[in-house]
């Protein structure tokens, strides 16, 4: 399995004004993917702004599948978290499973399973930068 980015997000919780409060990341260690843990909205902005690539990812079963790149930008005062190119007040992971309710630890976990992988798409890459 290749490397996908250097964190996988597997579920998400969102508070008000639809902004994410905490996620739950994996590391992509290129042939398999950490247990994962949580943490919250301030550490994801901060490893996104230096740089650090996140995707979606999705799980079924004995099935992993990619998910969307994730993007950050800073628009309307506020910096914002998102999987398409919408310039709006609040973030967007797309239909991630809500914290506590992904199978992902179920499949990393099973005995003599080895998970299959499937990919849509390859993944896009996309600069976004406002100047301040």
């Amino acid at each position: 399995m290749a490397k996908w980015a250097d964190y996988l997000i597997s579920e998400v919780s969102y508070g008000t004004n639809n902004l994410i409060t905490k996620i739950k990341q994996h590391h992509d260690n290129g042939k398999t993917i950490s247990q994962g843990e949580v943490i919250d909205r301030d550490t994801l902005t901060n490893n996104l702004g230096h740089g650090a690539k996140y995707m979606t990812v999705y799980s079924t079963l004995s099935r992993f599948k990619i998910g969307k790149n994730v993007k950050y930008f800073r628009a309307f005062e506020g910096h914002y978290i998102r999987i398409d190119n919408n310039k709006v007040n609040h973030d967007n992971l797309g239909d991630l499973p809500e914290l506590g309710e992904s199978h992902i630890l179920q499949i990393m976990n099973k005995p003599d399973v080895e998970p299959e992988v499937t990919v849509d798409a390859t993944p896009e890459v996309t600069v976004d930068a406002t100047p301040e």
